[in-house]
């Protein structure tokens, strides 16, 4: 299982950037549509979504964890899994969910889970956002 409550441009290039400080002049001068393109839930506003931050309260199971909240890939071929010490059910099957930000011009949402041979449930939209 893979989880993600969001990963843009603008991220993956301030880590590069902490590496190599070259990187800080490039960072400044790209848009923030392309600094802001990246991955990240579905809806980000999902009640329960708030707290995704606290990772300590995750892990002490102090707090459960919302799929919803989370751009992710899960894949459990044999048998439905529970991991306990965060409170979620991995069903069986392969599933994935998230939204792809392109520039801020393109947006991609996309949930499918495939349970057996012949049972997809999927829902995925395309938009083009305006300026």
């Amino acid at each position: 299982m893979g989880m993600i409550s969001e990963f843009t441009m603008e991220v993956i290039l301030n880590i590069v950037a902490d590496m190599e400080p070259a990187f800080e002049d490039l960072i400044s001068g790209l848009p923030q549509d392309v600094l802001q393109s990246g991955i990240s839930p579905i809806d980000q506003n999902a009640v329960g979504c708030e707290g995704t931050g606290n990772s300590t309260a995750q892990a002490n199971s102090e707090e459960e964890l919302n799929l919803d909240c989370y751009a992710y890939v899960a894949v459990s071929p044999f048998a439905q899994n529970e991991i306990e010490s965060i409170n979620l059910v991995v069903e069986r099957g392969i599933s994935f969910g998230g939204k792809l930000n392109l520039f801020n011009v393109y947006e991609v949402t996309a949930e499918a889970k495939v349970r057996k041979r012949g049972e997809l449930t999927a829902h995925y939209s395309v938009f083009v956002l305006g300026h």
